[in-house]
């Protein structure tokens, strides 16, 4: 019985570090969300030049998890930093303002912003995700070591 105890705490340290090691990874997640759509929407520029209602229906299908297409408006979920969030309502709110030239330089500025935040992201969440994962690790073995 001792001995489940001990492998019981030991596992639920671990998930407890994947869980917040899954929790930093989730932004990036989300900026890579918003470079699909805007290559999504750079590329229906040159292509079809869609209104923004027409957008927003297809931006529905694309299956995203964080950018959401609720009454013919686009919006970020809750769980990306503000940073990120009020620089996706600057070009949420830019689109539809400029002819198709103007509207694929936007795209490129944007596209350059969030893969630089992406990549300022990665390397800022890859050494967290290194002392969540070693810190719940050493948690499960000082468990296993004090309670054997």
């Amino acid at each position: 019985m001792r001995y489940v105890f001990i492998v019981a705490v030991s596992v639920a340290i671990l998930l407890i570090g994947y869980s917040e090691a899954s929790k930093v990874r989730s932004v990036s997640k989300a900026l890579e969300e918003i470079i699909k759509f805007i290559n999504f929407y750079d590329t229906q520029l040159n292509y079809r030049k869609p209104d923004y209602e027409e957008l927003c229906a297809q931006g529905e299908g694309m299956g995203l998890q964080f950018i959401s297409f609720d009454n013919k408006s686009i919006a970020l979920s809750d769980a990306v930093n503000e940073e990120i969030g009020s620089v996706f309502r600057e070009f949420i709110n830019q689109i539809g303002t400029t002819d198709t030239y103007g509207q694929t330089s936007l795209c490129k500025e944007y596209l350059e912003r969030f893969s630089r935040m992406l990549s300022e992201r990665k390397a800022c969440e890859n050494n967290k995700i290194k002392v969540n994962i070693a810190v719940s690790i050493l948690g499960a073995v000082g468990v296993f070591i004090t309670f054997v």
